[in-house]
């Protein structure tokens, strides 16, 4: 634990915002079963569209049922 906690250290810590929460329970609402879009996910994708930022993700398929929500993949995989 002593180890993860000295590598995450020099990344910033985002606390979800009332605002990503509702989104992301109106993001699941609607993507859970059509998109298989998992409570997490839903949270993850809505704070990145809260933070404007840029989502690195393998996960493409499920993150689709976010509404502006841009993602790309972190590297190819070979």
């Amino acid at each position: 634990m002593d180890r993860l906690v000295t590598r995450l250290k020099p990344f910033r810590r985002y606390w979800p915002t009332h605002g990503d929460y509702e989104r992301a329970l109106s993001s699941l609402a609607k993507g859970r079963l059509s998109h298989n879009l998992s409570p997490f996910d839903a949270l993850i994708g809505e704070c990145a569209v809260g933070l404007g930022a840029l989502l690195y993700t393998f996960n493409e398929r499920h993150y689709v049922a976010i509404p502006g929500l841009i993602t790309d993949r972190p590297y190819s995989k070979l």
